[in-house]
């Protein structure tokens, strides 16, 4: 695996690749770094070349004022995601994005359509398509186990936890920390653009996990696909599905990024 920095206005962002074949940019979900799909990854690498990065501000993407506070718009993480492509490749790259990955290819999508040959946006939490009553609330930071309140408030089962040397744990709590303090409130206010959307749909994978069908992310999903007049593909699980990348979940996703 090669992994390397890149910088972007305001941070240094931490990257890696592996795998061989055309180019698949993993997004991962709220407080989810490089590593956070590698399940998928290493099903995945004998097709494609996988990407991933840290977001701005996780542990391994130091901004450049680490007293900076403020809240990360989507848009912003859109640009990040569209300069690390452009540093790997100069043609249209499949892109995989969960939750607030999904979010985050929403907008690259949108913005720069020449880059991405298939987005899949699994389960995108467009909470702006859906009444405000229907959105769940935010656990403080300050919460100690913000991950698991949040992940009951919004339906996600969480796997029993694994075992990480205390590096990998310090640095996976720094980042569920950052996603609750400088992201989440983005994504809650995040308006997709839907009238570009619309222009490149033939690009676009609407998913949604089948067992998630009572729950705010799938509802954010199906909204979105209604809006714009696009199927919402079931894959199976949940909305955290993606990382437990079970083989029925990589043969759906194998399907889906084939129609390119």
């Amino acid at each position: 695996m090669k992994t390397a920095k890149l910088s972007v206005p305001g941070a240094r962002l931490h990257y890696q690749v592996c795998g061989q074949g055309p180019l698949l940019l993993l997004l991962s979900g709220g407080g989810g770094d490089a590593d956070a799909l590698d399940t998928l990854a290493r099903n995945l690498a004998a097709d494609y070349t996988i990407a991933s990065y840290d977001r701005r501000g996780y542990a391994r993407s130091p901004l450049h004022d680490p007293a900076d506070t403020s809240i990360i718009p989507i848009e912003t993480a859109g640009d990040d995601a569209h300069r690390v492509l452009a540093a790997l490749t100069s043609v249209p790259a499949y892109v995989f994005g969960s939750s607030l990955g999904a979010l985050i290819g929403l907008e690259l999508l949108a913005r720069h359509p020449e880059q991405v040959r298939l987005l899949v946006a699994h389960e995108p939490p467009t909470h702006t398509l859906i009444p405000e009553s229907a959105r769940p609330p935010l656990p403080n930071p300050n919460d100690p186990t913000p991950t698991a309140t949040y992940a009951a408030a919004i339906g996600v089962k969480l796997a029993a936890p694994s075992k990480f040397p205390p590096e990998v744990e310090r640095r996976r709590a720094l980042n569920a920390k950052h996603f609750f303090s400088r992201e989440a409130r983005s994504a809650r206010v995040y308006a997709p653009d839907l009238a570009r959307l619309a222009t490149v749909t033939s690009r676009l994978v609407l998913a949604g996990g089948e067992d998630g069908r009572p729950f705010v992310a799938y509802r954010c999903a199906a909204k979105a696909a209604e809006r714009l007049g696009v199927p919402l593909v079931e894959f199976p699980g949940d909305h955290a599905a993606p990382l437990v990348a079970t083989p029925q979940f990589v043969e759906k996703l194998r399907a889906a990024l084939a129609r390119a």
